[in-house]
């Protein structure tokens, strides 16, 4: 005979909407650096990380600085998505020098980025890269 046991619900804790500011990145077709600026810089890291992965998917005019600069954000995630775009695009990124102060960051996964490319390229100081 089959009886019915007491079943446990599961909840979870609400989620949470991603914000409209990510929405509004996403459907920037072909944007520029000045189209991302605002996203760059907002307050919410999930956007600034959007707007990082735009700039390595579209190679706008002036995307090298930006992704440098996002390779010191404050948030690791940030951080970690301008690592990636360093990563990826280290073939064809401008100016491969310009991350070398990186090579003392506090962040191994940034350091271990600008160790990258500066060795790919082969640029850069090596009495810098080892201390």
């Amino acid at each position: 005979q089959w009886t019915s046991a007491s079943t446990t619900a599961v909840t979870q804790p609400p989620v949470q909407p991603p914000s409209p500011r990510i929405a509004a990145v996403l459907a920037l077709e072909s944007p520029s650096l000045e189209d991302l600026a605002e996203f760059l810089a907002d307050p919410d890291a999930t956007v600034r990380r959007t707007a990082v992965a735009a700039l390595s998917e579209h190679l706008c005019h002036g995307y090298a600085d930006a992704l440098f600069t996002a390779l010191a954000d404050d948030d690791a995630s940030v951080r970690r998505a301008a690592s990636d775009g360093v990563r990826e695009l280290v073939e064809v990124l401008p100016d491969p020098i310009a991350v070398q102060p990186l090579l003392s960051s506090a962040d191994p996964l940034v350091r271990s980025s600008a160790m990258y490319l500066l060795s790919v390229r082969r640029v850069g100081d090596a009495q810098l890269s080892f201390h």
